[in-house]
């Protein structure tokens, strides 16, 4: 029998609102009522752009965020992974 296993990523879903441009709001599904405002976060996260270069008045962007760490045999190793 042969068996075949693949990482799960289990993350944040996030929305992203941008108004002419700059980055707006960000906010999580929450409670799938009721968001939560993850603005000032989301503003840390490198991958993240602050601006985008359009002229389009207000673009939404939905996507997943989570953390990367390389596994190890050392629990204690916090490596970022790599692309």
């Amino acid at each position: 029998m042969q068996y075949i296993c693949e990482p799960k990523i289990d993350g944040l879903s996030l929305s992203l609102r941008y108004e002419n441009g700059k980055l707006a709001f960000a906010a999580t599904r929450g409670d799938g009522t009721t968001g939560e405002n993850v603005t000032e976060n989301a503003k840390q996260i490198s991958d993240i752009p602050q601006n985008l270069p359009t002229k389009i008045e207000v673009i939404e962007v939905r996507g997943e965020v989570y953390i990367c760490l390389l596994y190890t045999s050392d629990a204690a190793d916090d490596t970022p992974c790599v692309d």
